[in-house]
């Protein structure tokens, strides 16, 4: 039974920070109870200090369940319906979606952009045009719809954007800043510059997603009457609602300048790394390294050596440093291990991440009578691919996912880190999440190049919960060498903990070529060599199979294989009267199942075949005349002419072929036959034989009339077995005397006594008489005659 349910929580208006799951954008998946939403949340303008209701309508079965998210993030506790932010401030603001999902499916609402209505902006999209802010404190709201990059144009917090906008601030008085992006509608990047041009920007702090729910924050020390330039930029060219916050505090108080943030780290297992931050301070900075969260005990130096690393390492480090009572945390930095080695291999928790700037070091040479330094030069490059055969990669997940991010296997995540792997060649590539310390989600994508962030991926392959303990993830797919795979792992509805992404690739089988073949129609292919190897098994248990393109013209029965080892032969024999080309697909598998194809053509050319006489059997009654057609058939389709060879012997034809006619000879029965042959203008066909079977019919006995003189007596006896013996049967049955009529023609009288029949005269006999007598085979045949009686004047 589908319901419909609408329910209302009051939430806070702190929402908060750092808390990172994510809105999975998707159209609608799962079964017929999947829930439909029927109306859906909807964007607001609203003054400062306002409630802001936000409701969806959805229908499902069993009834559905919610989860509110905002810029992609899932905020705690918003669970129901409908989502209430009281009393809202500028930096409430921002793109809220909701979930809808049953154990049917899920579907995704609209986002529902909420703006607080504070003053514009005077950002640009060039530098040069760029307006001014000033004071102590505020905030305002922007956009940077059709925003571009510029030639010059620093790369913000050293990650992908090109839609930056700018605006300046002058700062009133000396202190401490604290800027933030806190109630943007997308994931911002948010950097701040000295500099009189784009061409020429001295950094001074960047962030990327300090602010939570994918927004920026950072903090700096400002001096009295500098104008600083400040860039809002969409994190992989994302466009849309833009808020900026700021507050100075008035000190003489420095916060310590980070020269250098921790670098991503990947060791092998066992091995031992080193993560560092360099700053600057005009007095004594305390130092406090921390992992996922954690304060480590003893980490107080500006180096962190990790010895002897294993997976209860991993994860994300970052360093706080305090100088008296004021303090800067460094961005974070992942830990994490690959078995075989491979350093520069790193799981990313942004799929646009895959490609970032790495750097080279600094040369601290001139300080700005601002206090800060030149930026450090970047080497710009794509993070290195695993390119590995086998090995893992193990690393620590955090809660967050793109706010445009695929739905990964159709199953809700919220805590994505993604991979690149490249293989060294073509192979059966295995992967799978086993070891792995919560619910995995594992999936893989390609690129199709169009350059539309994740619209542009194409998935190859994802698994959910198809692993060893039924909560790990396993796949496998055909992959290519040197194409470049995304990998993904999430956690089930945003669950997060260590990832073993263990991974093996299967290098296919190698199959030499093997040259076209052209044979005749009804012919074989000689044997043709060929050779196979593979990395990983022994030729001999290689397994080589055959497939044929098109089976009517060559059966795969008829591909068959010799050789042994690693030198094998193929022969390829076509179907009879099959010509035209064909495809023969050559598979080698080796024992881990990955397969490797050769392929060639087999072009069969047509000959002229033999046409074909059609023997026949026909069967008739003796004395019966029976039809005979003729019939041949020739695979070419060409006209035929037929030719009776030699003629029956038992009867005669007549007719024109193909259409005779058979005549058995009188009374014979028995069997016949004729040849005959079909000519197709170029061959003839070899003799078919016509059987003829003439079945026996009983033939009536032949009667010859007897006859008698009568004496005197008026009275004569014949002796019936002499009537019977002038009679014939051509069948050679017996005679019998079947009946006599009792009457003779002038009325005489016929009697039977024993084995005579007597005749007695009539009165008005005068010179002749006769009486009939019907004899019988004893098979249904019968036949009269007669029996005369002459005077004896007439003899």
């Amino acid at each position: 039974m589908k319901t419909t349910t609408r329910t209302t929580v009051l939430l806070t208006s702190v929402l908060l920070v750092g808390f990172h799951t994510t809105w999975l954008c998707a159209g609608p998946s799962g079964g017929p109870g999947a829930p439909t939403i029927t109306v859906q949340p909807q964007s607001q303008v609203v003054a400062p200090g306002a409630d802001v209701v936000l409701s969806v309508t959805a229908t499902g079965s069993p009834a559905p369940q919610y989860r509110w998210a905002l810029n992609g993030d899932y905020i705690p506790g918003a669970t129901s319906s409908s989502l209430v932010l009281a009393s809202v401030q500028p930096a409430d603001g921002g793109a809220f979606q909701v979930t809808v999902y049953n154990n049917e499916g899920s579907v995704e609402s609209a986002p529902a952009d909420v703006v607080v209505d504070v003053p514009v902006l005077p950002f640009a999209n060039n530098f040069s045009a760029r307006g001014s802010l000033t004071g102590y404190a505020g905030n305002g709201r922007g956009s940077n719809l059709g925003a571009t990059k510029e030639s010059g144009e620093p790369k913000h917090a050293d990650k992908k954007g090109e839609v930056s906008v700018w605006v300046s601030w002058i700062a009133p008085a000396s202190g401490i800043v604290t800027l933030s992006t806190d109630g943007s509608g997308i994931d911002t990047l948010l950097a701040v510059y000295l500099g009189p041009t784009v061409g020429k920007l001295l950094n001074v702090a960047n962030d990327d997603d300090a602010g939570g729910y994918h927004t920026s924050a950072l903090k700096f020390n400002a001096q009295a009457g500098v104008r600083y330039e400040i860039a809002v930029d969409g994190f992989d060219k994302q466009t849309g609602n833009l808020a900026l916050n700021w507050s100075l505090v008035p000190t003489d108080s420095r916060i310590p300048i980070i020269v250098q943030n921790p670098l991503d780290r990947t060791a092998n297992l066992g091995g031992t790394l080193g993560l560092s931050v360099l700053y600057l301070s005009s007095g004594p900075v305390s130092v406090q390294w921390y992992c996922n969260g954690q304060p480590l005990k003893g980490a107080t130096q500006y180096l962190l050596t990790l010895a002897n690393v294993t997976a209860a390492q991993v994860g994300q480090y970052f360093a706080q440093l305090k100088a008296g009572n004021e303090f800067i945390f460094t961005q974070p930095a992942e830990v994490q291990i690959n078995t075989e080695g491979l350093l520069s291999a790193l799981a990313e928790n942004k799929q646009g991440d895959v490609a970032r700037g790495t750097g080279t070091g600094l040369n601290v040479t001139k300080s700005l009578r601002s206090g800060f330094i030149k930026p450090p030069k970047f080497n710009w490059k794509a993070l290195d691919p695993v390119r590995g055969y086998s090995g893992t990669q193990i690393f620590a997940t955090a809660p967050g996912k793109d706010a445009d991010e695929p739905n990964h296997c159709g199953v809700v995540g919220g805590a994505s880190y993604w991979l690149t792997y490249e293989p060294p060649e073509s192979g059966l590539l295995r992967l799978n999440t086993d070891g792995s310390t919560f619910d995995t989600i594992l999936a893989v994508y390609v690129d199709d190049g169009s350059n539309l962030g994740y619209d542009s991926l194409v998935a190859v392959a994802c698994d959910n919960n198809s692993g060893l303990d039924g909560q790990d993830s396993a796949l496998s797919f055909q992959a290519t060498g040197g194409a470049l795979y995304y990998v993904v792992v999430d956690g089930v509805n945003g669950a997060t903990g260590t990832v073993y992404l263990n991974y093996n690739l299967n290098a296919l089988p190698t199959i030499s070529e093997i040259a076209s073949q052209t044979i005749k129609e009804d012919t074989s292919t000689p044997e043709l060599s060929f050779t196979i190897s593979d990395r990983e098994t022994a030729a001999t248990s290689l397994v080589v199979t055959g497939r044929s393109s098109n089976t009517t013209r060559v059966p795969t029965s008829n591909i068959t294989f010799g050789g042994s080892g690693s030198d094998r032969t193929v022969t390829v024999k076509p179907a009879t009267n099959q010509n035209g080309t064909v495809t023969i697909y050559l598979d080698v598998t080796d024992a881990g199942g990955a397969t490797a194809t050769a392929a060639f053509n087999v072009s069969i050319t047509a000959v002229n075949d033999a046409p074909v006489a059609n023997a026949q059997s026909v069967t008739t009654d003796e004395d019966k005349s029976v039809s005979v057609v003729l019939s041949g058939s020739d695979v070419e389709g060409s006209a035929l002419t037929y030719s009776v060879v030699t003629q029956p012997t038992k009867g005669t034809l007549s007719g024109t072929v193909p259409n005779l006619t058979y005549k058995p000879s009188l009374n014979y029965n028995g069997s016949d036959s004729f040849t005959f042959k079909v000519y197709d203008g170029s061959l003839y066909s070899t003799e078919a034989t016509v059987s003829i079977s003439v079945t026996a019919v009983n033939d009536a006995p032949v009667v010859v009339d007897d006859s008698g003189t009568l004496p005197s007596s008026k009275t004569i006896s014949f002796y019936i077995p002499t009537l019977l013996s002038n009679d014939s049967d051509v069948d050679g049955s017996a005679l019998s005397l079947y009946a006599y009529g009792a009457t003779s023609y002038y009325g005489g009288t016929i009697s039977k006594s024993g084995s005579y029949l007597k005749y007695t005269a009539s009165s008005t006999f005068q010179s002749g008489d006769y009486f009939t007598c019907t004899v019988a085979d004893g098979k249904g045949g019968y036949t009269t005659g007669k029996v005369r009686i002459y005077s004896q004047a007439a003899d």
